[in-house]
């Protein structure tokens, strides 16, 4: 954590933002436990400054920025107030949860680019963290005594001191900023990959009723694991912190009646294609070296994904797959298989250079 605050230790400016957000995507552990005290982790403690600092930076656009409009396509907002500017901590929570749920629609893949967004993704998540920022960095009173149930205190977004200041509620602001690091990551991420394709898709593994059969159960928890919502598993491992265990908790949490769909049939499997979630399974099978991860186990935190044992992994996070490399390398394809061919091609490299390396 110390490190941590070291290279935090500078301000955010308008210069060095795009490294320090970049440093807080990769470098932060957003899936650490909440400190006993404080009840945030370190991400959520160096979100909060970088937010508290955009707020003091005057970015060109913000003033306008109608976060209805930008939006409206894909995922209408559930309040009718347009400048992003204006909305208040609620608003942010409302915007944001929409955005989770409607992540989907918010990408869309192309073979030559691979991921890109319907939204200016650059301009947009400094204007949020700004917004943020005003809210975490202020104490509030009310204008006047109301006669109405102070929701916000009875559900634990503010703390009221005794003279009537309000603040945020940690539970809040950990609640919000798991997400919109999730969000964050999860699309730079994304629209930093290298495409990967192979010419000649004969020369793709085949794939076998065992791996199917012998799949199965890895198949159930992608599958769960790709239907959850942006965050979604963060917020509940923070909000039931010694609950946790499983993301179908998180699953049942959020849908109580959710029925799990069977793995397809094995042809289906073997046509161009196929659904990650319902290939990645079988891929497992036939080199379990590779890790799987998802938001809650370090699959955006690119120091800590992978390791000299493992430098590869697979990271499946609300339904986008990749494969990451140690160096920070990121990988897509349409097809996860011509992403395992590329990881056979290179993984030799790997073991080479590894033997290299002189033992003290």
């Amino acid at each position: 954590m110390l490190q941590l605050l070291r290279e935090f230790q500078e301000p955010t400016t308008a210069k060095n933002i795009v490294q320090r957000l970049r440093q807080w995507y990769k470098l932060c552990d957003p899936s650490a436990p909440l400190h006993k005290t404080i009840q945030l982790n370190t991400m959520h403690v160096l979100g909060a400054q970088i937010c508290c600092d955009l707020d003091g930076i005057e970015f060109s656009g913000y003033d306008s920025f109608d976060v209805v409009a930008a939006f409206a396509a894909v995922a209408p907002m559930p309040f009718d107030e347009p400048l992003l500017k204006n909305l208040d901590w609620q608003e942010l929570t409302g915007m944001m949860t929409t955005l989770q749920l409607e992540y989907k629609r918010l990408l869309v893949w192309n073979d030559t680019v691979g991921w890109a967004t319907f939204f200016d993704y650059c301009q947009f998540m400094p204007f949020v963290l700004r917004r943020m920022g005003y809210w975490i960095g202020r104490s509030w009173r009310l204008a006047a005594p109301s006669q109405e149930p102070d929701l916000d205190a009875t559900q634990g977004i503010v703390v009221v001191d005794s003279a009537g200041w309000r603040t945020l509620a940690p539970s809040s602001i950990a609640h919000l900023l798991s997400v919109v690091h999730t969000f964050a990551a999860l699309t730079d991420c994304l629209l930093s990959a290298e495409v990967v394709s192979v010419a000649d898709a004969s020369t793709l593994v085949d794939l076998h009723a065992h791996h199917r059969e012998a799949s199965i159960d890895e198949y159930y928890v992608n599958a769960m694991v790709a239907d959850l919502p942006v965050g979604s598993i963060l917020q509940y491992a923070h909000r039931f912190q010694y609950l946790f265990h499983s993301v179908t908790q998180v699953i049942y949490f959020h849908w109580p009646s959710y029925k799990r769909l069977g793995q397809i049939p094995l042809a289906e499997l073997q046509q161009p294609d196929t659904a990650p979630a319902n290939l990645l399974p079988l891929l497992m099978q036939i080199d379990p070296e590779i890790p799987v991860l998802n938001e809650h186990t370090k699959a955006l935190c690119h120091t800590c994904a992978t390791t000299a044992a493992a430098p590869w992994a697979w990271i499946n996070v609300s339904g986008f797959f990749a494969l990451v490399h140690h160096d920070g390398s990121v990988y897509v394809a349409r097809d996860l298989r011509e992403l395992f061919a590329y990881y056979l091609r290179h993984k030799n490299a790997d073991k080479r250079t590894r033997c290299m390396i002189p033992v003290e």
